[in-house]
């Protein structure tokens, strides 16, 4: 807890919670949350069965990087918006 300056606390559970949630609740007032976005490579190696479910995955971007170059991903997935 010293990391979050609390010197000396006793904490008591009410719920079925886990110290991640104790965290979550700590961090709740400085916590930002970066956009991300997935390249999933090697595409090329895989059966089109299996590309439609990871077109499934959210904020995902299956990619071949012999056809397309990894750092134009964030210009592909933002024009597809």
């Amino acid at each position: 807890m010293n990391e979050y300056k609390i010197i000396s606390a006793d904490i008591a559970f009410r719920c079925d919670a886990t110290i991640d949630d104790l965290i979550d609740v700590i961090e709740e007032k400085s916590r930002r949350y970066i956009p991300v976005v997935y390249a999933l490579n090697k595409i090329d190696a895989i059966t089109i069965e299996e590309l439609d479910l990871l077109y499934r995955i959210p904020n995902s971007v299956p990619i071949s990087s012999e056809k397309v170059h990894p750092d134009s991903v964030c210009q592909i997935h933002l024009s597809d918006d």
